[in-house]
């Protein structure tokens, strides 16, 4: 399985011109200011120097730095070479070389280090060599700014301890050992720790204690009333000297936290001696918690009790008397108030307990604690990395092939939870890879260009005795050869790769999914990470909903089956291909046909009827024809072509994506697709049923214009869901009957009337390829139809059926309902069903008559001319009904006079005069008001 590379964020860059500085001040040769050593001790400070140098005519800044420069070609070498100690997230970092030390600082709008000091410690080079560093904040008794200064504290090799400020102002030093020298220096936030480790043992320093010299130290200093010796000389350091039983000489010290054990915990872990002894206290102890590493022993888990240190208000009782002026005549006599100073080196040894040793024959040679205390991470000499638990006092995981390793922690947080990652740089194979301690799993990893890079811990952001916020991300940063600083950025989802959490990591990497776009790189190579088969389905599904073109959609499957892990997809992929190149084969054959559009049509219509339906084709409003057709997202996202049946009619259908549904299935109607064909391979593999197919054409009818072939290929879809599903012609009938739009029912009834007759045709044409001996049959199912007839009931028998009746009359008919429709413009009139009409259409089409003669107020004279009293004068003599019906003009008059002749033209008997003028005075009997009628 490929690993994701490491993703870096450009944080911060030392540039030439800094870098150039720092490494002439720190690497070259230079005059100590205010050094009272000879020139021999100089000459020994400058151990490369065997011959004199006339270093007395150099200057601070290297009047010599280009000559010196060239020989090592990179300006960034000394980060390598030097130590290197960071504080909140690397934007300060304090870089230390034999005595001498410089302080950078990253401007929060700027992207480059800059020089805050340049420093060395005054005295012999020798004993002052800086042996261990830290960097601290100094809580502010200030509300506005909880920040005073940041602490650098030096150790020497003298023993000696010294604490400046970032701009290089010697605050207070103190001596913790006489004959060994610092051997590291920390300060955790957790129980206010600050620790002064020597070879053998390690102090204890006490942080109110150390607050206060601090601040005494910086309020004498700026006054101007002692100097740093005589602060020093004069002020005592409250700290304990802890020595612990272990065998060899300290190599690393690591606070992991504080823990305050339980009653029973305390009696199994007590000794046959202590057992005996009685110990009241009021409640539990907190023990301060130590893993040791020594160059005899791998690993010493020791305790310390903090009772002691608690006890604050005595220290500051103390502290209080060290200030009281002294005259020396009470110190003459021994009854001074001011307590006399003891020296860090004089005071007595305090062992601690050691709760468990991991023996093995490793030695030690980096450290690093997680940010949550529970492990840390060792490399050994033997090219290992071991992973310890801390409350286990266990080794956890074990690493191989790692010499000379950097190690370093990076955490993220998602919510309320934490997600820790281990970052190992192996110098000697360029790699640097990232790995996960719940579950083992390396997350990244990456070979970078060079070996002479380093990872360094961003440095956390800890105040002495202030109002520390819990910090929430823990940064590590890749410093390469070019002196940038990247911060190793780590999402969430990436702690979460174990089989047991495999769900919650695919569930916040989902989160990230839904707003990257499915056509872009980072969507792949999201969906890759992907460890669970759901998800990854899941994924797949959701992300082809918002495909558009089967173009889109087949390149997007391409890319998703070059991924190994698309096996476990099944045959999902292959279910969607074949539904995307269904759906492709619509949109393909749904191209407007070139032919020329035809003038009849070629199932021999009564010419009247031609005429109608032409008239109503123009005039139809259904029909802006609407091309909005379903994308292809939205196709697979509502369409499965695999299942049973669809309900399209259902409430999880809107309108809008049903009648996009029937633009798309029905759009070959318009194009090029043979009806036969466009019905084995569209209609006959949807899953949806002939009745619901039936109501999307009707749908699809309501907003589409029509030409007579188009009508012809509805009627042939007509006739084949008619041959495979019986029934069909009558379900349109009675969606005609039931339609209030009378253009539409028009269409409609003639749309059945011509599948009845091609379906009469054609079985006309099997009935003659049948064999003779299936005549006699088919004689005896006609005589068993016409007994059927006879013996119906009255009512059995509907008034009108369209399937016995002329359509010639049911037309003219109905187009007559239709433009007496148009003499009452009242949008607030229902209009009845074409069902409830057939029964009275010429009662129907005489009271539309009336309203509009009582609503117009139409006079007398003109009722007379439009309906006659002799029925004689519109009626034609016998014989001449052809010729009647040639001059019957079939259009939709905007004269309303015009209209009822066109109607009394075609229905001559419906409109004598009595009827209509007797329609009219029921009107008015039912409306009084209306009284225009004479």
């Amino acid at each position: 399985m490929s690993v994701n590379p490491v993703n870096f964020e450009a944080f911060s860059k030392v540039t030439d011109d800094v870098a150039k500085q720092v490494k002439t001040y720190l690497l070259e040769k230079f005059e100590r200011q205010n050094s009272d050593s000879s020139e021999d001790s100089e000459k020994q400070f400058c151990k490369t120097t065997e011959k004199k140098e006339h270093v007395e005519e150099w200057d601070d800044w290297g009047a010599n730095e280009e000559k010196t420069l060239e020989v090592d070609e990179s300006v960034h070498n000394w980060l390598f070479q030097c130590d290197l100690k960071t504080y909140a997230d690397a934007e300060y970092l304090l870089v230390t070389w034999e005595s001498r030390f410089v302080v950078l600082r990253k401007p929060p709008d700027e992207l480059e280090y800059k020089i805050v000091c340049k420093q060395y410690i005054d005295g012999d080079p020798l004993s002052t060599e800086i042996t261990a560093s830290c960097l601290f904040g100094l809580s502010s008794f200030r509300h506005d700014d909880l920040l005073d200064s940041i602490i650098v504290a030096l150790g020497t090799l003298n023993g000696s301890v010294y604490f400046y400020t970032e701009t290089g102002v010697l605050l207070y030093f103190d001596r913790f050992s006489i004959f060994e020298p610092i051997n590291n220096l920390l300060f955790e936030v957790t129980g206010q720790t600050f620790l002064v480790v020597l070879s053998k043992t390690f102090f204890m320093v006490n942080p109110i204690s150390l607050k206060s010299v601090i601040y005494q130290a910086k309020v004498l200093i700026a006054k101007g009333e002692k100097t740093v010796h005589e602060i020093s000389e004069s002020i005592e350091l409250q700290s304990e000297l802890l020595a612990p039983y272990i065998k060899g000489n300290i190599i690393h010290v690591v606070f992991t936290g504080l823990h305050k054990p339980s009653t029973l915990e305390q009696y199994v872990a007590a000794s046959y001696d202590s057992f005996y002894a009685r110990v009241e206290k009021s409640t539990l102890p907190v023990y301060s918690t130590f893993m040791i590493t020594t160059e005899k022993e791998f690993i010493t888990f020791v305790w310390h009790d903090r009772e002691e240190q608690d006890k604050l208000l005595d220290d500051v009782i103390k502290y209080g008397k060290s200030l009281v002026p002294s005259f020396g005549i009470r110190k003459f006599f021994g009854i001074q108030t001011e307590p006399s100073r003891v020296s860090s080196h004089m005071r007595s040894a305090k062992h601690v307990p050691t709760r468990s040793t991991i023996l093995d024959e490793r030695i030690a040679q980096t450290v690093a604690r997680s940010p949550d205390c529970q492990y840390v991470a060792v490399t050994d000499r033997k090219a290992r990395v071991i992973v310890i638990d801390v409350r286990a006092r266990q080794m956890v995981l074990i690493y191989k092939g790692y010499r000379d390793a950097s190690i370093s922690w990076v955490s993220t947080t998602e919510g309320e939870r934490v997600a820790q990652f281990l970052t190992i740089f192996a110098p000697r194979r360029s790699l640097l890879e990232v790995w996960t301690v719940l579950g083992n799993v390396r997350v990244c990893a990456q070979h970078v260009n060079s070996s002479e890079c380093d990872i360094v811990f961003g440095g956390e952001n800890k105040m002495l005795c202030g109002l520390c916020h819990r910090h929430t991300n823990h940064n590590s940063f890749f410093l390469d050869e070019k002196g940038n600083f990247n911060r190793i950025s780590l999402p969430f989802h990436l702690a979460l790769t174990c089989r047991a959490r495999q769900d919650q990591h695919d569930h916040l990497l989902l989160k990230q999914i839904e707003k990257l776009d499915v056509s872009s790189d980072e969507f792949f190579v999201s969906f890759s990470k992907l460890k669970m088969a759901t998800s990854r389905a899941t994924t797949f599904q959701n992300s082809l909903h918002s495909l558009t073109t089967p173009e889109e959609a087949h390149r997007f499957i391409s890319r998703i089956r070059s991924f190994e892990s698309a096996a476990s997809l099944g045959e999902l992929v292959n279910d969607v291909t074949k539904s995307v190149g269904f759906y492709a084969r619509i949109l393909t054959e749904s191209k407007r046909s070139v032919e020329d559009s035809e003038t009849t049509s070629k199932f021999a219509l009564d010419s009247i009827v031609e005429r109608i339906l032409v008239c109503h084709m123009a005039k139809y409003e259904g029909g802006n024809e609407s091309e909005d057709f379903l994308t292809v997202g939205e196709w697979l996202q509502y369409v499965d072509l695999d299942s049973k049946e669809i309900d399209v009619f259902s409430e999880n259908w809107k309108d809008e994506n049903r009648m996009k549904l029937a633009n798309l299935i029905f759009a070959p109607l318009y194009g090029s697709f043979a009806i036969d064909e466009f019905y084995d391979t569209v209609l006959e593999k949807l899953p949806v049923t002939r009745n619901n197919i039936v109501k999307l054409l009707l749908s699809k009818l309501e907003r589409s214009r029509l030409d007579w072939r188009t009508f012809d290929r509805i009627v042939e879809v007509i006739v084949n869901l008619e041959k495979g599903d019986p029934g069909i012609v009558e379900l349109v009938d009675k969606m005609a009957m039931n339609s209030k739009n009378v253009t539409l029912a028009i269409i409609l009834l003639t749309i059945c009337w011509c599948a009845r007759k091609e379906i009469k045709r054609k079985s006309k044409v099997e009935e003659k390829d049948d064999c003779e001996s299936g005549d006699e049959e088919r004689e005896e199912d006609e005589e068993e139809e016409k007994e059927d007839l006879l013996n119906k009931t009255s009512d059995e028998w509907i008034a009108v059926s369209p399937e016995v009746e002329h359509i010639d009359s049911i037309v003219m008919c109905l187009h007559c309902v239709a433009i007496a429709q148009t003499l009452i413009e009242s949008e607030e009139l229902e209009l009845p069903r074409v069902a409830d009409l057939a029964q009275r259409i010429d009662s129907s089409i005489r009271e539309n008559v009336a309203k509009w003669i009582v609503i117009d107020s139409i006079d007398v004279e003109t009722i007379e001319k439009l309906f006659p009293r002799d029925p004689a004068e519109n009626l034609f003599e016998e014989g001449d009904e052809e010729d009647r019906r040639r001059q019957m003009i079939i259009d939709f008059p905007e004269d309303k006079q015009i209209v009822v002749q066109r109607m009394h033209q075609m229905i001559p008997r419906v409109f004598e005069h009595d009827l209509v003028v007797a329609g009219g005075l029921d009107l008015i009997t039912v409306n009084p008001m209306e009284m225009h009628l004479q």
